[in-house]
Order: C-alpha cells, then sequence, then structure tokens
C-alpha cells in the first residue's frame, strides 16, 4: 500500500472512529472491481472519510486546489496523491484521472462541487462525465444520508472569507452503493452533452431518497 495513503486513511480512521458511530452500508453486492470512478452526493465533509474503509483500492479524491494550499492538510493531500481541481486546468485534470485508472486505482468524485449541507442536490458539473468518457472506465454511483440532528456546522476561515462546513459528530452514517453505469470510451450523449452526468445525478438522487425513506420508517416504528 502506498505510504502517504495509508498515513492519511489512518488519520481520516480516527475521526471516523470517534465521531461516526456506526456505518451501515447497502448495496455492496454492486460494488464493481477496480478501476472505476465513485461519485456521491456531497452532504458532510466527513462523508469522504468512509469511503477508503468501503473501497479496498486506493482511491484519488478530485479536491478543490486551494485547499492544497492549507498547511499540513495539503502536504498530506499530497502525499496521499490526491487530485487538485484547479480552474482552467480541466484537461490536465482528466488527464492525471485517467493515469490513476490506467494503473488500476480508483477515482472519487463528488459532481456537485461543494458541500449540499444535507439538503437538495446542487446542480453538478461535467467532470464524472468527461472522465468517464476519456477512460471508459465504469461508474459507481454512492449515495450518502446522515440524519441532520448529526450534522454540526463548523465555521471556518478559508481563502480570507467566512464560511460554513457541515460535519458528522456522532450518530450513524449511511451508505448505498448503486449499480455501475458504464459507457464505451469515446461515447458522448447522443442529443444533450448534459445528459450522461443528469443521469448520473438522478441515480445518485434515488440513492439517497432510499436511504432516507430506510431512516424515517426506521424512527417511526
Amino acid at each position: 500500500m502506498h505510504v502517504g495513503y495509508s498515513l492519511a486513511k489512518s488519520i481520516v480512521g480516527v475521526y471516523k472512529n470517534l465521531f461516526l458511530r456506526d456505518v451501515e452500508l447497502f448495496g455492496s453486492e454492486n460494488i464493481l472491481p477496480s478501476p472505476k470512478i465513485i461519485i456521491c452526493n456531497h452532504a458532510y465533509a466527513t462523508d469522504s472519510f468512509v469511503l477508503p474503509f468501503i473501497f479496498k483500492e486506493r482511491l484519488h479524491y478530485m479536491i478543490q486546489g486551494s485547499i492544497f494550499q492549507v498547511p499540513a492538510i495539503g502536504f498530506l493531500l499530497s502525499l496521499a496523491d490526491q487530485l487538485p481541481v484547479v480552474a482552467g486546468r480541466g484537461r490536465e485534470l482528466i488527464r492525471q484521472a485517467s493515469q490513476c485508472l490506467a494503473q488500476g486505482d480508483s477515482v472519487v468524485i463528488f459532481p456537485e462541487g461543494v458541500l449540499n449541507h444535507g439538503k437538495e442536490l446542487l446542480p453538478a458539473r461535467g467532470g464524472a462525465a468527461l472522465l468517464a468518457a476519456y477512460s471508459g472506465c465504469p461508474v459507481q454511483p454512492v449515495g450518502f444520508y446522515t440524519p441532520p440532528e448529526y450534522g454540526r456546522e463548523v465555521r471556518i476561515q478559508f481563502e480570507k472569507r467566512p464560511g460554513i462546513s457541515m460535519w458528522q459528530v456522532g450518530g450513524p452514517t449511511f451508505v448505498n452503493v448503486g449499480e455501475g453505469i458504464r459507457i464505451s470510451k469515446g461515447e458522448k450523449s447522443n442529443s444533450d452533452p448534459h445528459l450522461l452526468i443528469d443521469q448520473m445525478m438522478l441515480r445518485i438522487q434515488s440513492l439517497v431518497g432510499d436511504l432516507e425513506a430506510r431512516w424515517n420508517t426506521f424512527n417511526k416504528s
């Protein structure tokens, strides 16, 4: 195992073990072999801490490039070979991600790009669809749901601007792995260039909705 990735996984594992009480996984039978492109809704920042313990291969996350400038955190992300998303360098990012896939690892993308704070899914960006068409690798949709009472706002000062990040503290995390989406290398939408990513987001929305329904049914019983 890659040393930098193992170190990063150990660090996020500490938070996971301390503050995420239970991780309930559904759809484990749908997990595809590596390499694959994993796409998820982006509710809480801490959702990403769960994925390395579900998928056994090395994961490369597409992460906002400015986070790599944060001392210690940026160093750790670079050490673990994570992928910075920088405006104007999309083609380079797709090539880097394709190289990760070619070596047998998987790439994680949050198509919304920013946290939705556990609310409605935000409009998706097209990186996941582009990477799927460029690489020919299958897409694995994953839905996260954490009951809102276990979310905590963390106020941050980022790039000299105040912001809010949602973190889970206590309670269960529900994860729903959907069936893979397979497209041929170089394939594009027949009518709308955004159709593929829209289909991906509908799949994620369905997975999240299923988890929320399970939680609500459990609470009523």
